[in-house]
């Protein structure tokens, strides 16, 4: 089994790209991984800031890391590059497989469905990258679906997730795919899920690349082998 994080990014509507990513951890690996970020972001924090970090800490999200916000405020640039480098090699390191779909927003607009949730589009578009994988790697797998409650979209996710399976699960279509996704998805929060926040961080400089940001191009380098579906829309 995969547990299939999902997070999105550029919900802000200032972004000019609207992403959905997901992370697929295989069921055996996530209690190694859990543990080598745990122990892996305590040797990175300086003794001096640690008191106050610890303190403030709740999650690794993108932006802060990138930007210095957050618990990471007033932790150099460098120390949080090592940071986000370290987390990043997790995907190699387990060869953890990522899933994206992407609306560019400005495009979008000129359609004629030019109106619908960029969310929902990504989430559909990153499902139906889910379903490939687990049809081309994992035919006696499948995935379950856990993705950010804090999101304000959660409940069009919901039912756009199951309304994605029940019509793929229809009497009559072949071949028959309702066993590469879990009967139902689930929501957590992201505090508590270190899958989310892999999922958040992977988000974030794939949407930098999208955007061309030069400083996060690197990092994205760092994930790019182990992307293994992209689209982006329109």
């Amino acid at each position: 089994m995969f547990l299939a994080y999902l997070d999105d990014t550029g919900s802000d509507r200032e972004s000019p790209f609207q992403v959905m990513t997901a992370v697929l951890v295989p069921d055996g690996f996530f209690h190694a991984a859990q543990s080598r970020i745990v122990g892996g972001l305590a040797a990175y924090i300086p003794e001096d800031k640690a008191e106050e970090f610890w303190q403030k800490f709740d999650e690794f999200k993108g932006w802060q890391l990138f930007g210095g916000y957050g618990p990471f405020e007033g932790i150099e640039q460098a120390v949080r590059d090592g940071i986000i480098e370290y987390l990043l090699e997790l995907m190699n390191d387990f060869r953890l497989p990522i899933v994206y779909g992407a609306v560019d927003r400005e495009k979008m607009r000129a359609q004629i469905w030019g109106t619908a949730n960029p969310v929902d589009v990504c989430f559909r578009l990153c499902m139906d990258g889910i379903v490939g994988q687990m049809k081309g790697e994992l035919t006696d797998g499948f995935a379950l679906l856990i993705a950010d409650n804090s999101t304000k979209d959660w409940k069009n996710m919901r039912d756009s997730f199951r309304e994605f399976r029940s019509r793929m699960a229809r009497p009559g279509r072949e071949p028959f795919p309702t066993p590469y996704i879990h009967d139902d998805m689930y929501f957590g929060d992201s505090k508590f899920s270190i899958g989310i926040q892999l999922a958040d961080l992977c988000g974030y400089f794939i949407a930098k690349h999208l955007e061309g940001n030069a400083r996060a191009e690197g990092f994205y380098g760092l994930i790019k082998d182990r992307i293994v579906y992209s689209r982006v829309e329109p």
